[in-house]
C-alpha cells in the first residue's frame, strides 16, 4: 500500500516537474520573441542584471541597518553616513569612467568593474570595525559608478537607434528588481548574518563579471547594431532621421526662414573648452 502511495507521488511529482520545465521554457520563447531574438535577449538580460546587482547591494545597507547597528556598535548616522558616502563616490568616478566608455574596451572594462565589486562585498562581509566597512563602501561605490556610463554606451552600439528608448527601459527594469531583492532577500539573510548577505551578493558578481566578459564589443556609431528578428523593414524613415540630426524644431525653422540670434550661437569650439565655460 505504502509503495503505491509513494509510487504515485513520485509519478505526480514528475507530472509537476514537467508542467513547470514546459510553462519555463514557454516563458523564454516568449521572451526571446519580445525582445528580438536569442542574442539581442542575452545581452539585455546581462546589462540589465549589472544594473540589478548594484542597485540591490546600495539597498543591501538599509536592509540590513539594524543587525550593524547592534555588531557594530553604530547608529542611525552612521547607517545614512555609508549609504551617502557610496552615492558620493559613485557620483564622482562616474566621471572618469564616462571618459573611459568612449575610449577602451566597454565589456571587459565592465566585467573587471564587476569582479572589484565581488571583491569588494567580500571585504565588507569581513570587518570587524565601522571605519573599515566605510572604507569597504567608498571603494564599493568608485567600481560600481562604472555601471551608468559603459552601460549607456553598450546600448547605444548594440541597439538601432529607432528602439533605445524601448531597449533602456526594459534593462532600468532591472535596477528596480535589484533594489528590491536588496531589500527583500538579502534583508531576511541580514537578520541570521548582516555578513552573509554581503557574500550572497558577491557570489554572482563573478559569474555575472565572467558572461560579460563574453559579450562582443559592439563597432562604436552602431555599425553592427543587433537587429530584431521579427524587425520590419521599414527602415527608410529612419534612415533619413539618422541622415538628418536635426530636431523638428530646427526644420520648422528653417522652414519658415527663421534665423538664429548671433548673441547665442556658438562660436568656439567645445572641444578646447574649460570646464567653467562648458558649463556656463
Amino acid at each position: 500500500m505504502l509503495d503505491a502511495v509513494a509510487v504515485d507521488a513520485r509519478a505526480a511529482a514528475a507530472r509537476l516537474g514537467a508542467a513547470v520545465g514546459g510553462l519555463s521554457r514557454a516563458g523564454v520563447r516568449m521572451l526571446t520573441a519580445s525582445l528580438g531574438g536569442a542574442e539581442r535577449t542575452r545581452v539585455i538580460v546581462l546589462l540589465a542584471s549589472v544594473l540589478a546587482l548594484s542597485s540591490a547591494d546600495a539597498s543591501t545597507v538599509g536592509a540590513a541597518a539594524t543587525p550593524l547597528r547592534h555588531a557594530l556598535g553604530i547608529n542611525n548616522a552612521d547607517i545614512g553616513l555609508l549609504v551617502t558616502v557610496t552615492s558620493l563616490v559613485a557620483a564622482l568616478t562616474s566621471l572618469p569612467f564616462g571618459v573611459l566608455a568612449d575610449r577602451v574596451r566597454r565589456t571587459w572594462t565592465l566585467a573587471a568593474a564587476i569582479v572589484f565589486w565581488g571583491g569588494a562585498m567580500i571585504w565588507s562581509a569581513t570587518v570587524s570595525t565601522f571605519d573599515q566597512l566605510l572604507v569597504t563602501r567608498l571603494v564599493l561605490g568608485g567600481v560600481t559608478a562604472a555601471a551608468g556610463p559603459l552601460v549607456a554606451s553598450l546600448v547605444g552600439d548594440y541597439f538601432p537607434s529607432s528602439e533605445r528608448g524601448r531597449i533602456y527601459g526594459y534593462i532600468l527594469a532591472g535596477e528596480l528588481v535589484g533594489a528590491g531583492v536588496g531589500f527583500a532577500v538579502t534583508g531576511d539573510i541580514a537578520a541570521l548574518s548582516w555578513r552573509a548577505a554581503f557574500v550572497v551578493l558577491a557570489l554572482p558578481a563573478f559569474a555575472l563579471a565572467w558572461m560579460i566578459f563574453r559579450l562582443p564589443e559592439p563597432a562604436r556609431g552602431g555599425g553592427d547594431a543587433l537587429v530584431a528578428a521579427n524587425a520590419k523593414p521599414a527602415a527608410d524613415d529612419w534612415s533619413r532621421d539618422d541622415a538628418d540630426q536635426s530636431t523638428d524644431a530646427q526644420r520648422l525653422a528653417r522652414e519658415h526662414g527663421v534665423e538664429p540670434d548671433p548673441a547665442l550661437v556658438l562660436v568656439d569650439d567645445p572641444r578646447r573648452m574649460h570646464l567653467l565655460a562648458a558649463t556656463r
